[in-house]
């Protein structure tokens, strides 16, 4: 009885020895016979301009007297000057917001604005290369309240960019896409 276990078990040991030899005699033929994957990464630089239209394109600094009647002409718009798609938005502060200057109306066919009265639009579409955005707006006016305090009013509009492709998008986005690229450029997050 005893000798027979003993057959079992040198049985079940040269089994388990010839599997051994077998996986790892594969191993090896499969990792000397596998190539190598190289993955070249290449950062894009995101550049884009932002333009205001006409007299403020060529006369930023230039001090405008504003009449309560009369619109006075500003389109703010990004054309994406890189070879990388992108998601841009801008953000609109100074006098508009203060209740001093009025924008009558806005693009929102083209943007939208989040969270709401934030002053933060963002464009709806992707960016392609050499493209401009539609402008966010095309002229504000002075505020009828507005007594004047005697100090300037200014109308600063800031934009950013961030590459609308490093989270897979393609052609079609949603706002919910949009500021999760966002999201994800602002915490630094690395990139799924």
């Amino acid at each position: 009885m005893i000798l027979r276990r003993k057959k079992i078990v040198l049985a079940a040991a040269a089994v388990a020895l010839a599997a051994l030899v077998g996986a790892t005699g594969s191993l090896a033929l499969m990792v000397s016979t596998t190539p190598a994957a190289t993955n070249e990464l290449a950062f894009v630089k995101l550049n884009a301009d932002l333009s205001e239209g006409g007299h403020w394109d060529s006369n930023p600094e230039d001090v405008t007297e504003l009449d309560k009647s009369i619109p006075v002409p500003k389109a703010p718009k990004v054309t994406n000057t890189n070879s990388a798609e992108a998601f841009v938005r801008l953000i609109v502060a100074g006098g508009i917001g203060s209740g001093k200057l009025i924008v009558e109306e806005y693009n929102t066919d083209n943007w939208f604005e989040s969270p709401a009265n934030s002053g933060v639009w963002y464009y709806k579409k992707i960016l392609k290369p050499d493209e401009t955005t539609q402008p966010l707006f095309t002229e504000v006016y002075l505020a009828s309240n507005y007594r004047g305090d005697g100090h300037d009013l200014d109308i600063n509009v800031y934009m950013e960019a961030v590459q609308a492709h490093i989270l897979g998008y393609i052609d079609s986005v949603t706002p919910e896409d949009i500021l999760a690229a966002f999201t994800f450029y602002e915490s630094g997050i690395a990139i799924p």
